[in-house]
């Protein structure tokens, strides 16, 4: 059986196909949680009809019974996991193309607190604290948590769930479902370029203060391993050496350590931090780029104007006696500058700032009160305007420019989703 076989039986008898389907990926990725499956508690759906059909089977731990996927369920599971990456894909960028891959490549362990595949560049670990880094998790996993790939769930002993203890899992190899649309992307292979150096610089760190070096043999087969050259360390052992903490001989090279405690102070102190701030303003560079959000902005901005004339237009055939006079002046006199300096010449809203929007939206004189014709658009005066005032302050930080944190395009993307979901209506 394969997932387009499972939807036409499941519809052709009746059951609630999504429901059924969704509850066989609510349990492929949360018992990713234990090496035993997932809580039969946790699991909501209709699971009697995917044990009916061989895709789930129970088991019991002491006094816990758990749910797990057969292989042919973890093989349909997988398959509707598939069909969701290129929509999730593209949610991840709108809303951070290169962050969501530097998380969801390197750093998968910090969306998921159940089982993971081993990191196959350890040393970026390194860079989890970092503030960027942190905001980053926080905005990817909300995202795969809406979109279903990521699930919440409970941790359990032999007597019964952890009070409280809930946590968020993903399945081990997650980033595997996204990566042929990632390695289409060009950006995502200059970003790669710029992590391969900072991977070899973090991997100094970790060769020098892990291995350090224990053997002689291990300590070269590291450097080999990692592609590191003699080069990238003589400077450090070179200082450590003048300070006393370690014997350094060139040729051959080897050093012995003469203060362990110090030594690795120094590595700590002295080595760590400058390849953690490489990494952060190399990554920032990416992942902080204000292009995208300007482009989203823009594209945004144009389907307001046109919303706002519409409006207005219907309200009144003189609708421009809807514009505040002031704002309405400036208009005229811009799209009279673009007349005659030979430029396409737009609508008078199309030459509205920012700021402006929420003026007209609120307009209001003895004669035109313009919160009749938008009202019902928006929830509430109060939900507009705290929506488009927040927008400009982030406008206004493109404009400087000041690149913007990951919580502010995520946030600014939101806004713009809502508004644009009520003026549809």
């Amino acid at each position: 059986m394969n997932i387009r076989t499972l939807r036409k039986t499941l519809d052709r008898y009746g059951f609630d196909t999504d429901k059924a389907l969704d509850c066989l990926l609510d349990v492929f990725v949360k018992q990713n949680v234990s090496e035993k499956g997932v809580l039969a508690a946790d699991v909501s759906g209709p699971t009697g009809i995917l044990h009916g059909y061989d895709l789930l089977e129970k088991g019991m731990w002491g006094k816990v019974q758990l749910l797990r996927c057969t292989g042919k369920g973890e093989q349909i599971a997988g398959d509707l996991l598939h069909e969701k990456s290129q929509e999730v894909f593209e949610q991840c960028k709108k809303l951070n193309l290169e962050g969501s891959y530097v998380v969801l490549r390197y750093l998968g362990h910090l969306l998921s607190q159940g089982k993971h595949a081993p990191s196959l560049h350890p040393e970026f670990r390194l860079a989890a604290s970092l503030p960027v880094i942190q905001d980053l998790v926080v905005m990817i996993k909300s995202l795969l948590l809406e979109a279903g790939v990521a699930r919440k769930a409970h941790q359990y002993t032999a007597l019964g769930p952890v009070n409280g203890h809930g946590v968020v899992v993903t399945p081990p190899d997650l980033y595997r479902y996204f990566e042929e649309y990632y390695v289409n992307e060009e950006r995502i292979l200059s970003l790669e370029d710029a992590l391969k150096d900072i991977s070899r610089v973090l991997n100094v760190f970790r060769v020098l203060y892990v291995y350090e070096p224990k053997a002689e043999k291990i300590f070269f087969r590291k450097l080999k391993e990692y592609s590191i050259s003699l080069e990238d360390i003589e400077g450090i052992l070179e200082e450590m050496k003048e300070k006393g903490t370690i014997r350094y001989y060139k040729d051959p090279l080897r050093f012995v350590i003469e203060d362990k405690k110090a030594y690795k102070r120094f590595l700590r102190e002295y080595v760590l931090p400058p390849a953690l701030e490489e990494f952060s303003e190399k990554v920032q560079q990416s992942i902080r780029s204000n292009p995208q959000a300007y482009a989203v902005l823009s594209e945004f901005e144009e389907g307001f104007r046109g919303f706002l004339e519409q409006v207005l237009q219907k309200g009144s055939e003189r609708w421009e006696e809807r514009i505040p006079s002031d704002t309405l002046e400036r208009l005229k006199v811009r799209q009279h500058d673009a007349r005659i300096r030979k430029k396409t010449v737009y609508s008078l809203l199309h030459y509205t700032d920012f700021p402006n929007y929420l003026s007209i939206i609120l307009y209001r004189t003895e004669r035109v009160n313009n919160w009749d014709l938008f009202e019902p658009y928006f929830i509430s005066i109060g939900w507009i305007k705290g929506r488009l005032i927040e927008m400009n302050e982030i406008r206004n930080d493109l404009a400087h420019p000041k690149p913007l944190e990951p919580l502010q395009y995520r946030k600014l993307q939101l806004y713009i989703d809502e508004i644009r979901e009520r003026i549809g209506r």
